[in-house]
Order: structure tokens, then C-alpha cells, then sequence
């Protein structure tokens, strides 16, 4: 039998049980927990998210049916005290000001990264959209930013068809930190790539 979808109070009961906490995520990404990501694709949503080993290496902890069960995961890979720390750090970076232009462009210059622009995106920024309202787990404020994964085939009915899913980077409080995480996730050489192609394109349009 298909096990229910955990809810929220089944998680903070195990968690309260293990000495655990589930940790907040201060805004930064739309799950409302931290290092829970949510992906959207093939009619479903699941929730991702990572966890260390021996503190310092990324590991994927799977994929969940919700967020809470998700944080619960990543609780029990911190353990009781990691999980408290962390809990206590993302509620410190919940009282930082709202990043600005000025703050975003200067650490993005100092980590070698562009923002992205996009004349046909809305918010200014490539990626970066205004937040969701659909769901009543989804963080609700700020900035997303969404990138396309690698499609799937999958069969509808009798014809096979490529499905493309996306992944949700975070929620960010401001369209200039979101477009700020975009540039991170591309790195200094993805944001030169996109500038590049983005300049070769603008020459094109000249012609």
C-alpha cells in the first residue's frame, strides 16, 4: 500500500522525537526550508534536497513528496546539534537588509560572475521570474529562479515524446539576489558563455 505523503506535523513529531530540527530556509528558496528545492515536471511536484558528508561534501538526499518530509531529511543528516545550528545561522541571515543592485553587481564582480540580463523577461533578469502563488507550501514572496533540466522521453498513449522538466534554484527576496543566484549557479564561465551569445546576437539584430 502507497504510503500517505508525510504532513507536517508527522515530521516535527519525528523530529521532535530525534532531537531534531527542520530548518527554515529565510526566504531563499520556495519550499520555505533550507536546501529543499522544489522541482515541478511531468504533472508533479517533488521536493529535492542535499545534505554533507563529513561537513563539507554535497550529497543528494533524494527526492520527497513534500517539503516538510524533505527537511526532516536533511535534519537527520545534520543531526541534532547541526541541525540546531543551522537552524540558529538561517535565522540570523533572515534579519540581513534586502540585496540591492549596487550589493549584487559588486559581489558578482568579485566572484567573476554577470547578472544575466533578458529584455523579454519581465523582472529584467534571465531565469528570474516573480514567485508562485499555486500551492500553500510554496514559500510566497520574491523572486524564483527556474532553469530547464535535461528532458525525458516518456510514452503518451502510443507516441513516445521528450517531456522537459524544470528545477527551482530558490525563492530570493529580491529580483537582483535571485539574478545573483542564477549567476552562481552558471558560474564565470557560463555567465561569459550567455554574454557572449547574448552580444552575438545583439550584432545579428544590427545587420
Amino acid at each position: 500500500q502507497k504510503r500517505a505523503p508525510m504532513s507536517l506535523e508527522e515530521a516535527e513529531r519525528l523530529a521532535a522525537q530525534e532531537g531534531l530540527v527542520l530548518v527554515p530556509s529565510c526566504g531563499s528558496t520556495q519550499s520555505g526550508y533550507w536546501r529543499v528545492t522544489a522541482q515541478e515536471g511531468l504533472n508533479i511536484n517533488t521536493f529535492y534536497c542535499t545534505g554533507t558528508v563529513d561537513g563539507r561534501k554535497k550529497v543528494s538526499l533524494g527526492n520527497f513528496s513534500t517539503a516538510q518530509e524533505a527537511a526532516l531529511a536533511i535534519a537527520r543528516n545534520l543531526g541534532p546539534e547541526g541541525s540546531r545550528e543551522a537552524a540558529a545561522k538561517t535565522a540570523k541571515a533572515a534579519d540581513r537588509p534586502l540585496m540591492g543592485e549596487s550589493e549584487a553587481r559588486r559581489l558578482a564582480s568579485a566572484e567573476g560572475l554577470t547578472l544575466i540580463p533578458s529584455s523579454s523577461n519581465k523582472t529584467g533578469f534571465l531565469n528570474v521570474s516573480q514567485a508562485g502563488r499555486e500551492r500553500e507550501d510554496y514559500w510566497r514572496s520574491g523572486f524564483q529562479v527556474t532553469i530547464s533540466c535535461k528532458p525525458r522521453l516518456v510514452v503518451a498513449g502510443d507516441t513516445p515524446c521528450e517531456k522537459r522538466k524544470t528545477r527551482n534554484l530558490g525563492c530570493y527576496k529580491t529580483v537582483f539576489e535571485a539574478a545573483l543566484a542564477f549567476a552562481r549557479h552558471l558560474g564565470p564561465e557560463g555567465c561569459a558563455e550567455h554574454m557572449a551569445v547574448r552580444g552575438g546576437a545583439a550584432r545579428e539584430a544590427m545587420v
